[in-house]
């Protein structure tokens, strides 16, 4: 062990000093034990732990132990008792009522003790690199063995543990015979193990422990093969018996745990013992130990791929755990036959005409039909045995056929080892290619293919949980929002979780909301209850409790068990509302809204123990490299974790625990106050009661009026009610007539002062406050800003924050933000624009070292700098929507209704092969009745999404509010009730002639209506909800002159005055709502040109003779799909293509280009980047430099192509260099690209890069995108070009490549190539127009046409979809590249200047 880094052994020398505890802490159990019975003693038998389990740990609700440490208790012998068991003993055993006062000091004194060493341990337990630095293993040791020394160490012998003698092979006498009767026995036992004979090789290992005189190393290495022995010996057992008890102390689990200890012992250093004992936890489902135990033997083995293994192993079974997945009733084994049976009692269908599509998809679809072969395999059928491996075998079949449903079971199987090989690395693989997939289903057009969505969340949970993978939460969250956008529901849940603690994303309250909502109605029981929660702290009881119950009827087993718990905090918040006035209830929906929300909730799928924003690590890992911020931060974290694990791990303390708590909290608040974020309302609740009960010590006890803990507890009580800063104030002013230098209250009053609008008692505050330290910068900062509001003279406020600046850390949170308002005072009284310009940029430059806790930044005042450098007010902007109506209009779930609806819609029209469906009968009838008399009124959220149901006797009130669509034999709506809550409907029952009529006459956007005994359908085919009609009779119509008239499409507001130039049928209230309609809603689907319409009288019939809507597919629907006589519509839709380019309207902005510069650009919709002398700059539309970063000027740039995926621009250079930039931060990364390729063109997708290089048979290299830059795939000559030829530039759009290609005769053509095979679509010669030794450039157009600009003549060439040449012109001056700045703009690049262009 010589060769074992330093700060690895100072690890273990903590971590043996610790185990020299045990022995120490179980002689103060038994004096305890001894002291607390009257004299009896523990003799360590079976009596004692019965008795002791039974009469103490089981009639006391403070204990928090595990099965394996119950059942080591019950064994009785405190030999076997880890530090963590011993420490709860002692802390939470009732002492009796007879001690006196001297022996309650003392047991006092020794709790304090104890709470400290387990705060040690903990901190040694789960410190993932189990590496410690000289300075912090110096104070831990002097903090142990001071601990130590109190309970009876000997401060002598516990400081000789600090050499590295445990790392040299220990001196002891050895018997060479013995030795080798011990080697032979081994050698033996470990034969009758690989024979599987495990009580054989069990008697041999126990022979040979029990033989003298050899090494301890050797004895070490008999214990851990015999530990090995008996856990096989157990599974072994187990597979014969099927049965499993975890608090049997006779297993042979509990055996290998004991035997795994003693290798660890003999052998401290040796990672076999420390291997050993995590293989015995997670057998006996330990996994939190089990991972502690493997990390130990990693840190002594790091190149250990099978340490590795099983840590990711206990991991994922650890992470599922927490997910309570083993709670949620859609993972509990069903057969298949139990699974048709199912469907046809929530939807319906009848289980043998499901097999009989089955059979007949074999025929159509041969992967998909291996997909169901391996259902049957993995879950048994009727005339199937369960079998894994089959299973298997046709997931895999699918697989290979390029079926991402197949993927997706392989990889779980993998995952897990069941019938194939465990291999996590390539179920990642599998994963990831199912996830590269389109999420629209290859062969069926409309339905979902199935297995991206599923492949997508399951990378996301890997990320989030690192598990196999780097733990990255920000790629998580990716990961989550893509499986969000193709319909799943758990990913749903999980990024709620993540918006909702701002881990991996910005912290986004009602987005977090938005998503719990989204998966909730998309069926999650996880979800569910999460919400329930939420809008019980909201005080929408009446939501929270229908969202609860639903939980309960999904089969959420967490929920069943919380009812009582949520039933008593629902009957509290119902009192709380019947005892306060409207007035009072406002005040506490006002204070309790969304800034808390959620907080209380029990989340059953918490996927990281980091709740809060404040990584430990991460602040202690910037604080070695020399941040005073995050030092200081980490030193307040600690203190408040130590407060938080004393509450959490014991439901009453004693009056020295709680003194203790005081303490270390007020010490947190004290140092950074921000950081103690409390996890729930009960825990804050349980602080509360402790605060009070000491200040009523402090007050009532003489010797603690004017003590550190009066003090302490002053500080806590004013942290905690921050909220309330009337009533603080208050408390806070007898706080400073009582410790008037104490700069801590100064501080609070100035704050709550602040709140309260009081200005100028801030600044008095404050000032008192820098007397005593005037160096305190969070009192200099709230100076500076109180001087805003107070409209001081320029010179006062800006010297009030250089003050600030010049004082505070360069990496405190407040110092961009002091910039960004010195800048706004600038702009407000100063003409000097470079002064602002120079300011503002010192804020950014400031934001670059912020702690990643405090990224992304968010500053009004710099968005009010953005907005006025932007100009982006204008007086002819039409009015924008008010405040009140955008949290509804941008809920996620509307937005899924429109998107959905506008997809089917623009895909039946464009379809000529629109596929034909059979109708489903409903699952039940719906009753009909002609009058609203004696009807219920009911709304959308009242309905369960989840559950197919007919609600007799009520009545649903609602608007349509988007166009209907119609084909045989339904029409579909999108309707919104009076709370804004919006759904799909679908209406049967009328003549195929009607079909115009009722949706150009009846069914329009505004037409309100009643609907009686709605009937909410689950989808047969995706299970969608929708509200199904079958009977207009169950239609009432209102009045006409209730229809909203000329409705806004977007927001519903009346007499919407501007009408859509494209379609001319889309109605505004604002601009806003208009490109909200476009971009969120996807209004573009749908925005054509309707005269069309009035050309053909047969348009507005079905456009396919489709017998029911997406949802209503049967499964033999999707077996056979039969394309009709298509409708050529494209001819006339003058939507499908781009309009004629040119004449070009004349450039209405331009911009001189600086020498140096280069003429390749690239663009998003916001922002283009070029280079410009030796910068790579960012330009606005106004293309005014935004950001910029330096750029070689010997550099050429050849190649610029925009990634809107990851949000970055790739940057090609003609030395070889191959960066990313993203575009919001300009940070730029190396591209993981070999730099022989010799690089000369890239282009990318949504999903992947693809770059070529320059010689001749040129290659093209693809990359995947997420979740990391790595090469996937490789084109090579012939399939690119023949090794005559060379791709010189190359583009991607709409799933297609266009090539320039230069042969060696120095013809150009131009070639469209399919991205996925390469297969040639069209060519086109380029000869008469471009020279080979010239630049030259392609430009995307919408609807699959193209612009090529040749740079030797300056000529553009527009192409239509076949290839053919629409137009050309020769721009002057001499053109050089072109790119789309958004949907409507074109940029152009000459040799001096940059134009823009409207299209």
């Amino acid at each position: 062990m010589t060769n074992t880094p330093l700060s690895v052994r100072n690890y273990f020398k903590l971590d043996l000093l610790l185990a020299h505890s045990h022995i120490i802490l179980r002689q103060v159990f038994k004096n305890r034990y001894r002291l607390f019975t009257n004299g009896q003693l523990w003799n360590d038998s079976l009596k004692c732990g019965k008795k002791y389990l039974a009469n103490v740990i089981g009639k006391s609700k403070k204990f928090n132990l595990t099965t394996v440490q119950k059942t080591l208790v019950r064994v009785g012998d405190s030999n076997e008792w880890d530090l963590t068991t011993l420490t709860s003993l002692l802390l939470n055993t009732d002492r009796p009522k007879t001690l006196n006062t001297t022996q309650i000091q003392q047991l006092d004194n020794e709790d304090k003790m104890l709470i400290e060493l387990r705060a040690i341990r903990n901190t040694l337990a789960h410190h993932a690199s189990k590496t410690i630095d000289n300075n912090e293993f110096h104070q831990l040791w002097s903090k142990l063995v001071a601990i130590l020394v109190v309970f009876g160490g000997s401060d002598e012998e516990l400081n000789e543990l600090k050499s590295d003698s445990m790392f040299e092979p220990s001196k002891q006498p050895i018997n060479e015979s013995n030795v080798s009767e011990v080697l032979r026995l081994n050698s033996l036992g470990s034969q009758a193990h690989k024979e599987q004979n495990f009580s054989d090789a069990i008697t041999l290992f126990t022979k040979a422990v029990n033989i003298t005189d050899v090494s301890n190393h050797q004895r070490a290495i008999v214990y851990s093969n015999m530990s090995a022995s008996r856990l096989a010996l157990h599974e072994k057992q187990v597979s014969a018996s099927n049965m499993l008890a975890d608090d049997d102390p006779t297993d042979q689990r509990y055996r290998a745990l004991h035997d795994a200890k003693q290798a660890r012992m003999l052998s401290s250093t040796s990672w076999q013992g420390h291997f050993r004992v995590g293989k015995a936890y997670a057998a006996l489902n330990d996994h939190e130990k089990a991972i502690n135990s493997f990390e130990r033997a990693l840190a002594l083995d790091p190149n250990s791929i099978k340490i590795q293994e099983a840590i990711n192993d206990s991991q994922q079974v650890l992470c599922r755990q927490s997910r309570h997945e083993h709670l949620d009733p859609r993972g509990q084994p069903i057969t298949m036959q139990e699974h048709l049976n199912e469907m046809q009692q929530k939807y319906g269908h009848d289980p043998q005409q499901i097999r009989m599509g089955h059979e007949l998809l074999g025929k159509i679809d041969p992967s998909a039909a291996d997909v169901i072969m391996g259902h049957k395999y993995e879950h048994g059928d009727i005339d199937i045995k369960q079998n894994h491996e089959q299973a298997a075998r046709y997931f895999a079949k699918a697989a290979n056929q390029g079926n991402a449903e197949g993927m997706y079971n392989l990889a779980r199987l993998t995952d897990r080892g069941l019938g194939v090989n465990k291999d996590s690395k390539f179920a990642t693989t599998l994963l990831e290619k199912a996830a590269e997939q389109s999420a629209d289903h290859p062969k069926f057009k409309g339905l979902t293919n199935v297995g991206v969505a599923e492949s997508e969340h399951s990378l996301g949970l890997r990320y989030a949980e690192g598990v196999f993978v780097q733990k990255n939460l920000s790629t998580a969250a990716q990961w989550y929002q893509r499986a969000v956008d193709h319909g799943s529901a758990e990913a749903s849940n999980n990024l709620a979780i993540l918006y909702l603690n701002g881990t991996g994303v910005e912290k986004d309250l009602q987005k977090a909301n938005q998503l719990f909502e989204l998966s909730a109605r998309r069926g999650d029981p996880k979800a569910m209850l999460n919400l329930a929660w939420g809008l019980l702290e909201i005080n929408d009881l009446e939501m929270a409790k229908i969202w609860f119950d639903r939980a309960c009827e999904a089969g959420n087993l967490y929920a069943q068990a919380k009812r009582n718990d949520f039933e008593s905090a629902l009957r509290q918040k119902q009192q709380i509302i019947e005892n306060h006035p409207s007035s009072a209830l406002q005040a506490m929906e006002e204070a309790t809204a969304f800034s808390d929300l959620i907080t209380a909730i029990q989340f059953e799928n918490s996927l990281s123990n980091d709740s809060s924003v404040y990584d430990l690590n991460v602040l202690n890992e910037h604080a070695k490299r020399g941040s005073q911020t995050a030092e200081k931060m980490y030193n307040a974290l600690r203190h408040f974790h130590n407060a938080l694990h004393l509450i959490t791990k014991s439901e009453s303390l004693t009056i020295q625990q709680e003194n203790i708590f005081i303490h270390e909290y007020a010490q947190c608040c004290r140092i950074e106050h921000t950081v103690a974020e409390i996890p729930n309302k009960n825990i804050e609740r349980k602080i509360e009661r402790i605060i009070d009960r000491v200040f009523q010590r402090c007050c009532n006890d003489s010797n603690l009026i004017n003590s550190q803990l009066d003090e302490d507890v002053r500080v806590c009580y004013v942290v905690l009610h921050v909220g309330s800063p009337k009533i603080n104030l208050r408390f806070l002013n007898s706080c400073k007539q009582k410790y008037p230098k104490v700069v801590f209250f100064l501080e609070f009053s100035g704050a709550m002062n602040v709140m309260l609008g009081q200005f100028e008692a801030a600044v008095s505050d404050a000032n008192a406050g820098l007397k005593i330290d005037p160096n305190y910068y969070e009192l200099l900062f709230m100076k500076a800003t109180v001087f805003v509001v107070l409209e001081k003279e320029l010179d006062e406020i800006i010297n009030a924050y250089q003050t600030f600046l010049t004082d505070a850390p360069r990496d405190h949170c407040k110092v961009p933000e002091s910039y960004y308002s010195m800048a706004c005072r600038y702009v407000e009284c100063s003409d000097d624009d470079d002064l602002i310009e120079e300011t503002y940029k010192q804020g950014e430059e400031a934001e670059k070292i912020q702690l990643p806790c405090f990224l992304p930044y968010k500053s009004d005042n710099k968005m009010a700098l953005k907005a006025a450098f932007e100009d982006e007010c204008s007086p002819d902007l039409i009015p924008v929507l008010v405040p009140d109506r955008r949290s509804r209009l941008t809920d996620l779930h509307r937005i899924d209704i429109f998107k959905r609806h506008r997809q089917w819609s623009a895909s039946m029209s464009s379809n000529k092969n629109a596929p034909i469906g059979i109708t489903q009968k409903p699952r039940v009838k719906q009753p009909t009745s002609k009058s609203l008399i004696g009807l219920k009124s009911i709304s959308l959220r009242e309905i369960n999404p989840t559950k197919d149901h007919v609600y007799n006797g009520y009545v649903l009130s609602v608007t349509i509010i988007d166009e209907a669509l119609s084909w045989k034999p339904s029409i579909h709506l999108v309707i919104e009730d009076e709370n804004y809550d919006c759904d799909h409907m679908v209406v049967y029952d009328f003549q195929d002639t009607q079909g115009k009529h009722l949706i150009n006459e009846v069914f329009t956007i505004g037409t309100k209506m009643s609907i009686i005994n709605p009937y909410l359908r689950i989808g047969a085919n995706d299970g969608k909800p929708f509200i199904r009609v079958d009977d207009f009779s169950s239609i009432i119509f209102q009045h006409e002159s209730e229809r909203v008239v000329n409705m806004c499409r977007c927001c519903g507001q009346s007499n919407a005055s501007h009408v859509c130039s494209r379609c001319k049928r889309a109605r505004y209230c604002t601009k806003e709502c208009q490109i909200m309609d476009w971009k969120l809603y996807e209004h573009k689907l749908i925005c054509i040109d309707r005269s069309y319409r009035e050309k053909s009288p047969k348009f507005d019939e079905p456009v396919a003779q489709k017998f029911d809507d997406q949802q209503e597919d049967t499964t033999q629907a999707n077996q056979l799909r039969l394309p009709l006589i298509p409708i050529d519509a494209a001819q006339n839709d003058t939507g499908a293509q781009t309009s004629n380019l040119f004449p070009l309207a004349p450039a209405y902005k331009e911009k001189n280009v600086p020498l140096g510069s280069s003429v390749w650009m690239a663009s998003n919709s916001l922002h283009l980047l070029m280079k410009r002398n030796n910068h790579l700059c960012l330009l606005d539309r106004n293309l005014d430099v935004v950001k910029k970063t330096p750029w070689s000027s010997n550099e050429n740039v050849i190649d610029i192509c925009w990634c809107d995926t990851l949000d970055q621009f790739f940057v090609l250079g003609d030395e070889d260099s191959f960066v990313s930039l993203h575009r919001s931060t300009m940070a730029r990364k190396t591209l993981p690209v070999d730099p022989n390729i010799k690089l000369l063109c890239c282009t990318c997708s949504n999903s992947k890069l693809y770059v070529s290089n320059r010689k001749g048979g040129s290659n093209i290299f693809i990359y995947s995108l997420l979740p990391n830059i790595v090469l996937v795939k490789q084109w090579n000559s012939p399939a690119t070009c023949t090794i005559e030829e060379r791709i010189e530039y190359m583009r991607y759009s709409n799933e297609k490549l266009a090539l320039i290609i230069n042969n060696i005769s120095h013809n150009m053509r131009l070639e469209l190539r399919c991205e996925s095979t390469l297969e040639k679509l069209w060519s086109l010669n380029l000869g008469n127009y471009m020279s080979p030794f010239y630049g030259y450039h392609i430009c995307p157009l919408p609807a699959d046409e193209w612009l090529v600009i040749a740079q030797t003549n300056s000529r553009l060439l527009h192409i239509a979809p076949d290839g053919t040449i629409k137009a050309s012109i020769v721009y002057e001056p001499r053109c050089c590249s072109a790119a789309l700045f958004g949907p409507d703009v074109l940029a152009i690049s000459t040799d001096y200047r940059l134009f823009l262009h409207k299209l």
